[in-house]
């Protein structure tokens, strides 16, 4: 399973409609749409119900929901061990990479898309 999909999914979940975690995410909404599409084309389930105030949770969105998390975290720790806790590298939480400092790391991993593709704005 695509952890980009999951990621999607969380962040559907965490901000109430696909708007709002597209914009968190760095991602366009129809590809945040499109990733939740082929995750319940995967798991043969909706696991959302989208409407015009957002998307909600189906019972099989908040059965996978802390799975989903618990799969994401996981993600996080492997690569963690992979790379170690470099500064600029593993030890950068997620939602701050890539920073100057981890650019070539970033380059590393972009093919698999774990983060956006921003950089944060220094002070």
């Amino acid at each position: 399973m695509d952890t980009r999909y999951l990621r999607a999914f969380v962040a559907v979940a965490e901000h109430g409609g696909i708007s709002a975690a597209a914009q968190q995410l760095g991602y366009a909404q129809s590809s945040v749409s499109a990733q939740l599409k082929r995750l319940e084309a995967e798991l043969g389930a909706t696991v959302l119900t989208r409407g015009g105030t957002g998307a909600a949770l189906t019972d099989a969105g908040r059965r996978l929901l802390p799975h989903a998390r618990e799969a994401l975290v996981l993600e996080d720790r492997m690569r963690r061990a992979a790379l170690g806790d470099r500064p600029g590298c593993g030890s950068v939480p997620r939602s701050r990479w890539p920073t100057p400092g981890c650019r070539r790391c970033w380059r590393r991993w972009s093919t698999a898309r774990a983060a956006p593709a921003r950089a944060p704005t220094s002070s």
